[in-house]
């Protein structure tokens, strides 16, 4: 395939790359996350012959809000933790965060004390009010973990992010096991979440209590309000990224949540989740080298859009094989592989197959505004794209749609859309190209 042959590897460049210090941290975290990837992959058969859809359904609403507010709940200054040059800078943005994350489950907290009823209420899912009081709390550790993570890339503590991501993996995975075993319906997925992102927060904490709790005297009120002037461009910008992103999947549970009911919402979660995961494993490695390559290129004044539409034809060909069988066997592979309850989430496989198919073909394009410095417009492109995501769901759902009106709807738009996203992205990149 082309996308291998274009990295033109030999002996001895590949003997300077083992001695490459980065290369070792990059080998050290993608080994840790293949592994955090394999343990809840391995464990899906067993999850979900022990849980029902419906269970799973009101655990994906639970991760849907956690992950949607938390990854926010920071404002994103913990992105910033590794630029200062001082140490001391840092760590009060360090402490900014933490703050900041601590503040906002609180009032999540207060929100969940005296609305939480009347908010759950407003849905389709009133079995989601017991549940409830747990979301500050799986904010809170998400949040600090986040943080933490940060720090510890600052401190180039590589091992121990590998080890995080392996920690709470399997604690998520046996802890939802013991609790299936013990029939806690959704309450065992949504605490063996909060066990592992825990157990995760103790390894992480306790590493910065050993090594780095020195740094905690620096911490000043004055310093955190300098650094949360100097870095506010994070909680302007990137808040609104994220909340961009995170409406690819999060936000696509939780509109979806609006209109399914709770069985209806675990199937079609899980054959989303499923069908991401050569998406969440090969695109983003791809893209990762396209970006470094490309970059490289443009700054000798090559044509990157040529490169481009040869990687995005290898991937083409290599995942249609992929395609055609969700499109031919879903149905029986997710009721041999997580039991018979499971097939109906094979057939809603087989209509959003095609959507996800798209979207990993052309997942390399998402690099090209980065290179040629036109976030702004991408941003822009991607909000229509999130607002024609809502619209493709609220408006069959408003008609009293089926299921599979739905979903054939949503995924024929977001396939249309992300071919134009994809011509667009290119078309842009011309203008630029040709302008320079």
């Amino acid at each position: 395939m082309y996308f291998w042959r274009s990295l033109n590897f030999n002996w001895p460049v590949l003997e300077k790359i083992k001695k490459s210090e980065f290369v070792k941290h990059v080998l050290t975290l993608v080994s840790g996350s293949s592994v955090a990837l394999l343990i809840p992959f391995a464990a899906e058969p067993v999850l979900s012959r022990m849980f029902t859809p419906a269970e799973f359904g009101i655990f994906e609403i639970y991760a849907a809000i956690v992950v949607m507010i938390g990854s926010v709940a920071t404002a994103r200054y913990e992105m910033a933790i590794v630029l200062p040059r001082n140490e001391n800078n840092a760590i009060n943005l360090l402490g900014l965060s933490l703050l900041i994350v601590t503040l906002v489950s609180i009032v999540t907290y207060l929100i969940v004390l005296f609305w939480g009823t009347m908010l759950v209420n407003l849905s389709d899912h009133n079995e989601f009010v017991k549940y409830m009081y747990f979301v500050p709390l799986g904010i809170f550790l998400l949040g600090i973990n986040r943080s933490l993570l940060y720090w510890s890339l600052r401190q180039k503590y590589m091992k121990i992010i590998g080890m995080t991501k392996i920690l709470e993996s399997s604690g998520k995975a046996g802890s939802s096991i013991l609790f299936g075993i013990m029939k806690l319906s959704s309450l065992g997925l949504i605490l063996g979440q909060i066990i592992g992102m825990g157990f995760s927060a103790i390894l992480f904490v306790g590493r910065f209590l050993k090594s780095d709790i020195k740094h905690l005297k620096s911490i000043t009120c004055r310093d955190i309000k300098s650094q949360a002037a100097k870095y506010s461009e994070f909680p302007k910008i990137n808040v609104l990224l994220t909340i961009t992103e995170m409406m690819q999947i999060s936000g696509l549970i939780f509109v979806f949540s609006l209109f399914f009911d709770s069985t209806t919402l675990g199937e079609v979660s899980k054959s989303i989740r499923i069908l991401l995961i050569p998406l969440t494993i090969i695109s983003t490695s791809v893209a990762q080298v396209f970006y470094q390559k490309a970059s490289k290129d443009l700054a000798n004044g090559i044509d990157i859009s040529v490169n481009l539409k040869k990687i995005v034809l290898s991937m083409f060909l290599f995942s249609l094989p992929i395609l055609a069988l969700f499109l031919f066997v879903s149905p029986w592979l997710f009721g041999f592989a997580l039991g018979e309850q499971w097939i109906i989430a094979g057939e809603y496989a087989r209509i959003l197959a095609v959507w996800i198919f798209i979207k990993f073909v052309t997942g390399p394009i998402n690099s090209i505004p980065l290179i040629i410095k036109k976030q702004t417009e991408y941003f822009i492109l991607n909000l229509v794209g999130n607002i024609l995501l809502i619209l493709s769901i609220i408006i069959p759902g408003s008609l009293h749609f089926s299921v599979t009106e739905i979903l054939i709807t949503f995924s024929v738009t977001q396939v249309a859309f992300l071919i134009f996203l994809y011509f667009k992205v290119l078309s842009m990149f011309h203008s630029t190209f040709n302008k320079a």
